[in-house]
């Protein structure tokens, strides 16, 4: 404060290696809150970047990895990931302080929260070399399924597209791939304009929820707080 600084960022996990929460992370969280009120100083959280992940091979609710790579992506579409993506975010912002008893989602010194660092489903490491073929079905069948929504049929999405595909195409099964993002972005083919048109779509929707998750806690707090 010193220095005229008034807010810092805490940029670290509250998960252990194989994704549960961390008590020790959690009350750790609240400490530097609290030494940085005390000093006069906002906190902004940041409690999720894929490089702090690398899910074993045998993980329960991330299939398909090596234990060697990162859950890139996956948090936008995977709903066991994100159901435990929000239990940490509950934890770090409903558990009480063992000093003042307060949660912090009752604390105004918390400026801010990150949903995530440095991931996006438009971002370089959105690439089928990066996203095990366990995890990158989930999204080629809900990209499936929102084509069928928006042209009636698979079949009618292809011919629109000029019968335009790739590798991973897997009609029978409901699933359709995706084209690398550099041609999504410089041939801008009907099949390119639908991809991203998808891809936008779910990665809103992911934060939408995300939000909408964090001003339901927040709801629920001032609520047992008129209690």
């Amino acid at each position: 404060a010193k220095y005229g600084v008034n807010l810092v960022r805490k940029h670290g996990a509250v998960f252990d290696k194989d994704g549960e929460l961390s008590p020790a992370a959690v009350k750790r969280s609240l400490a530097i809150v609290e030494e940085m009120k005390a000093e006069g100083i906002y906190t902004h959280l940041s409690i999720y970047f894929p490089l702090w992940f690398t899910p074993r091979p045998d993980h329960p609710w991330l299939k398909g990895y090596d234990g060697k790579s990162h859950p890139f992506a996956a948090l936008m579409f995977n709903s066991q990931f994100q159901e435990k993506y929000r239990e940490w975010w509950k934890a770090v912002l409903t558990t009480p302080s063992e000093i003042t008893g307060k949660a912090l989602i009752e604390e105004p010194a918390l400026f801010g929260l990150e949903i995530q660092n440095e991931d996006s489903l438009f971002f370089w490491t959105f690439d089928a070399k990066n996203i095990p073929d366990a995890q990158l079905r989930i999204l080629e069948k809900m990209f499936g399924d929102w084509l069928v929504k928006k042209h009636g049929s698979l079949d009618a999405a292809f011919a629109a597209w000029k019968n335009l595909k790739v590798n991973r195409d897997a009609p029978v099964e409901g699933r359709v791939g995706f084209r690398p993002l550099w041609n999504i972005a410089n041939e801008k083919t009907p099949r390119d304009q639908d991809t991203a048109a998808f891809l936008f779509g779910a990665q809103a929707k992911f934060y939408r929820d995300t939000v909408a998750f964090l001003r339901k806690l927040e709801a629920l707090s001032m609520l047992l707080s008129e209690l």
